[in-house]
């Protein structure tokens, strides 16, 4: 009967002794990143940035599997269904992992499903008018919205800008009516020639027209200034503390991964992320970097999920 605790002990012992090996052999084959949309959109493209620069770093390969398709599910579901062993890893945003599962209820996956290992990015969302409307500033639009509530529109094109106008709309105790719209190029074509005053668009779409004069900046949905527009303000700092909306994506692993390998593969990345020309590679398409660890990023991701989640709730969105 004694022996068992001894059982146990020389069991655990070996599993210490598996995983301390593993790790001092990782990577040891190709690194997959698997990137649950389609090749040239945004989370590929600064996928790509990442697993070149990793190729270089580590003693192994990196590449990048896209599975697009039906917002990024299947892909992230093959995510989560991968072995815990750091070979293969998703590249999460902010629609995949913290709007869809606000939107789907039956949601084959959760954010509890992974692992956090490090921000990448952010693709910065803009409020933006028409260049002939009468507004130049957050607090014009919030003035008349407020006096005339449900007489404005705005645009959107994807999930996420509209859950940012939601979030707006929430904070500013105003009544604005979203318009959807299938595609950025018919939204901003509307915006350009008039037929509606304002958008929520991403940097990368809007910013050729913001430099032709053609639409107006009046608020940016980040935290922080963006380096490509320093002078358009925050929406936080125009009178709402901690309003933050912009699209983002990271690195996460399935649920159970060491974590001896999840804090090499931050350290990786976060050299890799510190370095200015690759900041300059991000910048030039239209975002920047994000490069918390992940634990702060971890933190962020559990952050969003709950915002969006309420946002939803008040709003009464339903998943399409």
């Amino acid at each position: 009967m004694k022996i068992k605790p001894k059982i146990h002990c020389l069991i655990a012992s070996g599993l210490i002794l598996f995983s301390s090996l593993a790790f001092s052999q990782y990577p040891n084959r190709t690194i997959k990143f698997v990137v649950p949309f389609p090749a040239g959109q945004a989370t590929d493209i600064f996928s790509r940035i990442v697993a070149d620069e990793l190729s270089q770093t580590l003693p192994q390969k990196v590449i990048v599997d896209n599975k697009g398709g039906a917002n990024g599910i299947p892909g992230t579901l093959y995510g989560k269904e991968a072995a815990p062993d750091g070979y293969t890893l998703t590249m999460a945003s902010s629609s995949t992992i913290a709007v869809n599962p606000a939107l789907y209820p039956g949601l084959p996956y959760s954010p509890k499903d992974f692992e956090p290992v490090n921000g990448v990015f952010i693709v910065p969302l803009l409020l933006v008018a028409n260049q002939n409307s009468p507004f130049t500033t957050l607090k014009q639009i919030v003035d008349y919205a407020q006096s005339n509530p449900g007489k404005l529109e705005w645009a959107y094109s994807a999930p996420n800008q509209q859950l940012a106008e939601e979030l707006l709309k929430t904070r500013a105790k105003i009544d604005i009516l979203s318009v959807p719209y299938k595609g950025s190029g018919q939204a901003v074509t509307d915006l350009i020639g008039g037929q509606i005053n304002l958008a929520v668009e991403t940097l990368p779409t809007i910013a050729p027209h913001i430099a032709s004069g053609k639409v107006r900046p009046i608020a940016v949905m980040t935290a922080k200034r963006i380096p490509q527009l320093p002078n358009v303000p925050t929406v936080a700092e125009l009178g709402y503390p901690g309003f933050e909306g912009p699209g983002w994506g990271g690195i996460l692993a399935p649920k159970g991964t060491p974590k001896e390998i999840i804090e090499k593969l931050s350290k990786d990345i976060r050299v890799i992320l510190a370095n200015p020309e690759v900041q300059k590679k991000v910048n030039d398409r239209g975002a920047i970097v994000d490069s918390r660890d992940f634990k702060q990023w971890g933190e962020f991701v559990n952050a969003e999920v709950a915002k969006w989640a309420e946002i939803v709730k008040i709003a009464g969105i339903q998943g399409q």
